[in-house]
């Protein structure tokens, strides 16, 4: 053991040492990756997509072709690159495997439509925004492409093709999201990408998050550099270096141009747009840091008439009694209109579901997480080319677009036929037809839950200039169109995009999954899902940010969801009520820290025993009603001041072996253990390397046995960090083995195979065999996506992920989980044939029978069908390494149209060492035609 403890210090702190991965060791770790895919025994089988389609994820641009604007590209932040050529009836992804598919920007020739250049590493600087890999180039329309560098760059925010020049390519680039780098500024290519030089550059601290050029003079830019500091415990918004440069000389030279424009040490995001009727009018909309004077407009209950002091003290019936439109009002001006509708909230409060003493905690503790005092969202208008500015909104314009949530948005759009029509991005998306001074909500914001309204949180958008009618919007919830400038919206629910957190099954026939979703909430859809069967879709049972999700096996219509920050619900399906049953302070005294993803599990002993993750660790035996913590403060306690939660506990596991034997993880590296119920903790991770710890697993099979996985992700470091103790964490083998660098973000036990682990990474999934002496690629037919959550469903034999931008994807691994070592020693191994029900419809012919085997190596297989002793079918296949998949259309003999016909058969699968046999049943068609 003292050797194995040698080798995990040696290779599990080799990434601690020298902090951020570098570019060249993440491109070497993506080809170790397509290296692992390509030489996969599993590559023949295929993960089948289930959505959720109508939820969307977030995108970032858009971009059409003037002269065909029906033919236009959508770039998510974590889900690719997608084009439709007929206004969004069809789409196809066109970047799926590539380094990276999160998407900072893209740029389109107008006048050579096979050329396209990709961004990667979204701009948006979230906690979810992943790195990307530099800049792509096509010249092919998407169907191949090639990275031309700026790999160091992880964030762009905008690219520019020079319409006079499309070898002259310009790159906004933010740099590391986490840590300091040289590779940020404004880059220029002349030669189409071969070359760049950086022609704009301020700092390490400072990227340049928004480019524009001049519509009339190719040689005219403008530049928006942005500083700010992101850590896992706090974001800095602003910072003095950010400010707005111009060049007159196609970046030869830059000049700042902060006439009338704040310059000050609170300067966030700036986002720029140039109309395109009149160049000399520009606009700018600015995250503004700096602390605001405090108004009457202020004061607490200034618009409903009630205070969040006031709700302590109502009773149920005094609330009830409230005007629903004002309570309406109470809502908006404390922040908690997106989460709650007013008309909802009253029943529940009539039901006894939620007190108004219990809402007035939420939703104080909810504000307390911003800062809402801030001057926030500021439009600034240039009418010289941008030499001088001047604001145009007088009043707080902030209360009306994001609050104190600027470095998430930052977009601007002018009507290309109309220098005084513009659109700011935010919350809602906003509309002013008088050069900024007055603005309307266009979004028609509503109850998420009933998809009446155009999703929260704007990001992108795209103006036809032929007609400024007709506008694509993408949001965290997908795209819209308009034809009418914004009055009315049409939801795009065709394209596969969902941000998954997290996923978890219940045990009803067919199953439904249940996922956590980025600004989705939580939703549920049936295994069977179809899209467009409204018997089969997927609905939303908890709004917000969803996180951790767990379904009472016992009764699947209990089911415990949650959004961000711990905000926890019981749900009852049947009867569609929900309550919070949050844990904490009811005095307030005791503070506690909960992270975004705040961990809770049913207890695998006890139906109505919950356990839940703040900064302790939180008890339940009454699902939810009442809490005791049966913990300490498990974190490091570093006195980390900032403005997110941090030193939290992220993760919680509990042993099958016994109730008292639980274990936590938390963000800043800790991992506990108890086993006695909470009576004693011992740190059992002090030698670990003190990562975020993003899974804690109890085995299944050996009660001393644990598994952890921890991602320097929040650090920019993507190395492989994944570790199992045999013995309570007293020692610890480090499980990297020939996994490339990829940061890690859960790992399973298969249910019915002790020998085989899976794991999930910001890039794709990985299987063992062997306990995690040596990993394969279980990829297949997946693009390069980050699977943030995993289970096997152990009645049906499936896995099912949750990816963070394409949503869930299930795979059946029943035969997987044949593989045990007596039969991967095998020159050749059928598995069990299953039978099959012939029907009405499809036709017969196009129903096919599904014949899988195992070989080690390349070699001939031959199946023989035969009845009676009698050979009916011959079939010769040339196998590859691994699980070979076959698929026959049951027809005998194609000329004289002969098909199989019911009965029982014997199969003989043979190659030049072994042959083997199976039994095929086939049964006759009934009332299937709607299956």
């Amino acid at each position: 053991m003292k050797k194995i403890l040698i080798y995990f210090m040696i290779a599990g702190f080799t990434a601690a040492l020298f902090g951020a991965t570098s570019a060249a060791e993440r491109r070497q770790a993506y080809e170790k990756h397509l290296q692992m895919k390509h030489n996969s025994i599993f590559k023949q089988l295929e993960w089948h997509s289930l959505g959720p389609y109508f939820t969307g994820g977030r995108i970032d641009d858009i971009e059409a072709y003037e002269n065909n604007p029906y033919t236009f590209y959508v770039a998510s932040a974590s889900g690719g690159l997608w084009i439709t050529e007929n206004n969004a009836n069809t789409w196809e992804p066109v970047f799926d495997h590539e380094s990276s598919i999160s998407i900072g920007d893209i740029a389109i020739s107008q006048g050579n439509r096979n050329l396209v250049w990709v961004g990667t590493g979204e701009a948006n600087s979230s906690r979810s925004s992943y790195a990307g890999t530099g800049v792509f180039k096509s010249t092919d329309g998407g169907k191949t492409w090639q990275n031309m560098g700026l790999r160091e760059s992880h964030h762009i925010g905008r690219i520019l093709i020079d319409p006079e020049d499309n070898k002259t390519v310009y790159a906004a680039a933010l740099g590391h999201l986490y840590t300091d780098n040289e590779e940020r500024g404004v880059f220029k290519t002349t030669d189409g990408g071969k070359t760049w030089k950086k022609v704009l550059y301020i700092s390490p601290k400072t990227g340049v998050v928004d480019l524009i050029m001049h519509p009339r003079n190719n040689k005219i830019l403008f530049a928006a550099s942005w500083q700010k500091d992101r850590k896992p415990w706090e974001m800095i918004e602003g910072g003095e270096e950010s400010a707005i440069y111009k060049t007159l000389d196609g970046g030869l030279t830059w000049t700042k141009k902060v006439n009338g424009f704040p310059q000050h040490g609170n300067v966030g995001r700036v986002g720029l747009a140039i109309s395109p009727s009149n160049p000399d009018v520009l606009y700018a909309l600015l995250d503004n840091q700096e602390n605001r004077p405090v108004t009457k407009e202020d004061e607490p209950g200034k618009k409903s008439g009630i205070t969040l002091e006031d709700l302590v003290r109502m009773g149920v019936d005094e609330f009830i009694k409230i005007d629903t439109r004002t309570l309406a009002k109470f809502l908006k001006e404390n922040l908690a209109a997106t989460f709650f509708d007013a008309e909802v909230l009253k029943g529940l409060v009539k039901a006894g579901e939620i007190t108004p003493t219990e809402l007035a905690e939420i939703i104080t503790e909810d504000l307390e997480k911003l800062n809402l005092m801030v001057v926030g969202a500021e439009v600034y208008r240039s009418s010289d080319g941008g030499e001088s500015w001047a604001k145009t909104y007088k009043q707080n314009l902030s209360s009306d677009i994001y609050k104190s949530y600027g470095f998430y948005f930052g977009q601007i759009r002018v009507d290309p036929k109309d220098e005084n029509t513009l659109y700011i991005l935010g919350i809602p998306l906003l509309k002013s037809g008088n050069g900024g001074r007055t603005f309307e909500n266009i979004s028609t914001q509503g109850n998420m839950l009933t998809r009446n309204a155009v999703h929260v949180d704007s990001h992108a958008m795209w103006i036809d200039p032929k007609d400024p009618r007709r506008i694509l919007l993408g949001t965290d919830g997908g795209l819209n169109i308009s034809y009418d400038a914004g009055a009315t919206w049409q939801k795009v629910d065709n394209l596969c995009l969902a941000q998954c957190y997290t996923v978890n099954y219940d045990f009803r026939r067919p199953y439904f999954i249940y996922t956590g979703l980025q600004d989705n909430g939580v939703t549920v859809g049936p295994r069977n899902f179809r899209y467009g069967s409204r018997s089969r879709m997927w609905r939303m049972i908890l709004g917000a940010d969803g996180a951790s999700v767990e379904v009472q096996k016992d009764d699947p219509n209990i089911v415990y969801a949650a959004s961000q920050f711990g905000a926890i619900y019981r749900v009852d399906l049947g009867k569609m009520s929900l309550k919070g049953i949050k844990p904490g302070s009811k005095t307030r005294k005791t503070r506690y820290r909960f992270n975004w993803l705040a961990p809770f599990i049913i207890s695998h002993h006890d139906s109505s025993t919950i356990y839940m993750g703040a900064n302790v660790l939180f008890k339940s035996g009454d699902k939810g009603d009442n809490w005791e913590a049966l913990s300490p403060d498990l974190s490091r306690k570093k006195n980390i001041d900032g403005n997110v939660p941090y030193g939290t506990i992220t993760t919680i596991a509990e042993s099958t072996f016994g109730p008292g034997i639980l274990y936590a993880g938390t963000d800043d590296g800790n991992v506990w253990l108890t086993r006695n119920g909470g009576k004693n903790w011992k740190n059992i991770g002090a030698v670990l390397p003190g990562k975020w710890v993003s899974r804690v697993v109890a085995s299944r099979y050996k009660k001393e046995r644990i598994y952890v996985t921890m991602t320097g992700y929040r650090e920019d470091d993507f190395a492989t960090y994944i570790y199992v103790s045999h013995d309570f964490g007293a020692n610890w083998q480090f499980l990297k083995a020939n996994l490339p660098d990829e940061p890690v973000n859960v790992i399973r036990e298969d249910p019915r195979n002790d020998n085989i682990l899976y794991t999930g990474t910001d890039s794709g999934v990985y299987i063992s065999l062997n306990s995690g002496e040596k990993w394969r690629s279980l990829k297949c037919n997946l693009p390069t996506i980050a699977v943030c959550d995993l289970r096997i469903h152990p009645r049906e034999k499936e896995l099912i992920i949750g990816t963070h931008g394409r949503g869930v994807f299930v795979l059946p691994v029943k035969n997987i989980q044949r593989l045990t070592p007596q039969v991967l020693s095998r020159p050749l191994f059928l598995f069990e044939i299953e039978s099959v029900h012939l029907l009405d419809y499809p036709p017969r012919g196009k129903q096919k029978i599904k014949f899988e085997f195992y070989t080690p190596k390349s070699t001939k297989v031959t199946l023989q069908i035969m009845k009676a002793g009698r050979s009916i079918k011959r079939l010769n296949i040339d196998s590859a390494p691994g699980l070979n998949i076959f698929e026959w259309d049951m027809v005998i003999d194609e000329r004289k149209k002969e098909k199989i016909e019911p009965g029982t058969y014997r199969v003989t699968a043979r190659s030049a060492r072994t042959k083997i046999e199976r039994t095929l049943k086939i049964t006759e068609a009934g009332s299937t035609r709607n299956p």
